[in-house]
């Protein structure tokens, strides 16, 4: 399978790149080049379809970074590690002859070179060493130079590179190692593979819908991919692939505006799994937690995902301990309940809290939190510490903390 790649770098890290991605099959590389990294935004709007984003250097990355999580293919920015600056400073030494402590050097975690250091034991003799982000990097390479201090420069800012070559300054790019870079571009190769086999793979879908929304139905279907069987007049199954169902469900626009069709309530379970028939059951499990106008996903994992088109979660549905399901059989509340109850103590700093932190967690009225606190207040999971008053007039309300059992 052929892998389409995007690379936002600069002009040197280009011709870096395209010299050895010859050597990886199934890929290619279509290039985005800046001048200055502060062009990394512009070049990310103007992406041509493809199956994955590379960024060549952290100041781009810095750059496009807060954009990033939008994007619906992987992607990544090559890391300088502790093998790209030993790489360097190993080359620097041999090819110019120049003692360490006659370098000055830019990294994006000075830290690494302390430790290349101490490994080596030159801890005595160190390079001059700066941060790469610092917007005063580039005077203070100058200045080492021009007061004698030091011999060479090395940059991991590309265009630093070039501004102090052309004032005629000795300066080296940081060296990467050729094998570990065609080994991050075949790591984001088979990541994508990965992700397009499962995009591939086919789920099952158990819809509860109104007789007369049959319209509506057919439209989300196509939007989908789908194809459906009918159990009756109000239940349908359907299958489609995830990648189709994923495209739709993380569009929040397009996933309302397909919804608005259906005019009665409907009710819509999805399943993942290993097989097509354990994808059905997760389905079917699925809707037993929907409540109207909702669409719940089950997956391959036993974790509940949903509700589409509101508040997305990931709650773990396993009980895997008998305290856990003896405390299901004891309240009596439901899997899903007893899941987003865990997920909450789990998320807080404190184990402390009232009726209207839970509403507001698991997005229910504060009456239905209240319902779900007395249950397990009963059963000894819950404990009432203190009250608190939240205005001058009115019911001071509880304080309670998770004992466990």
């Amino acid at each position: 399978m052929h892998i389409r790649m995007a690379l936002i770098s600069s002009q040197a890290y280009q011709k870096y790149i395209s010299s050895i991605a010859q050597k990886i099959a199934d890929i290619q590389l279509d290039f985005y080049v800046y001048e200055e990294p502060e062009q990394a935004t512009q070049l990310l709007h103007e992406l041509q379809p493809c199956d994955a984003l590379i960024i060549g250097g952290f100041l781009p990355y810095l750059e496009v970074k807060p954009l990033l999580p939008s994007l619906r293919i992987p992607y990544t920015h090559f890391i300088q590690d502790e093998a790209t600056i030993s790489t360097t400073l190993l080359a620097a030494i041999t090819k110019y002859h120049i003692p360490l402590n006659q370098i000055s050097i830019d990294v994006i975690e000075p830290t690494f070179v302390t430790s290349i250091l101490q490994d080596i034991h030159q801890l005595d003799t160190p390079p001059y060493i700066h941060d790469a982000t610092q917007v005063d990097v580039e005077q203070r390479h100058r200045t080492l130079y021009d007061e004698g201090h030091i011999q060479l420069i090395i940059t991991s800012v590309h265009q630093l590179y070039e501004k102090l070559k052309a004032n005629g300054y000795p300066v080296m790019r940081m060296q990467e190692s050729t094998s570990a870079t065609i080994q991050k571009l075949e790591k984001m190769r088979d990541s994508v593979l990965l992700q397009k086999s499962n995009a591939n793979r086919m789920t099952a879908g158990v819809l509860k819908i109104h007789p007369e929304d049959e319209a509506a139905f057919i439209h989300f279907t196509q939007a989908i991919h789908a194809n459906y069987t009918r159990q009756n007049t109000h239940r349908l199954e359907l299958y489609t692939t995830i990648g189709h169902l994923e495209q739709l469900l993380h569009n929040e626009k397009q996933l309302k505006a397909c919804l608005a069709y259906f005019k009665k309530p409907y009710q819509m379970g999805f399943g993942y799994g290993e097989s097509i028939s354990e994808a059905l059951q997760h389905a079917q499990d699925a809707l037993q937690f929907t409540k109207t106008d909702e669409i719940y996903i089950l997956d391959e994992y036993s974790r509940l995902l949903g509700p589409y088109p509101t508040h997305q979660t990931i709650l773990p549905l396993k009980f895997d301990s008998e305290k856990q399901k003896e405390m299901a059989e004891r309240t009596k509340l439901s899997v899903l309940s007893l899941s987003k109850m865990s997920s909450f103590i789990e998320e807080r700093h404190t184990k402390h809290f009232t009726s209207q932190d839970v509403a507001d967690h698991l997005h229910v009225t504060r009456r239905t939190a209240e319902r779900m606190i007395k249950k397990l207040l009963e059963h000894g999971y819950l404990a009432i510490i203190s009250s608190e008053m939240t205005y001058k007039k009115g019911r001071p309300r509880a304080v309670y903390t998770w004992i466990g059992s």
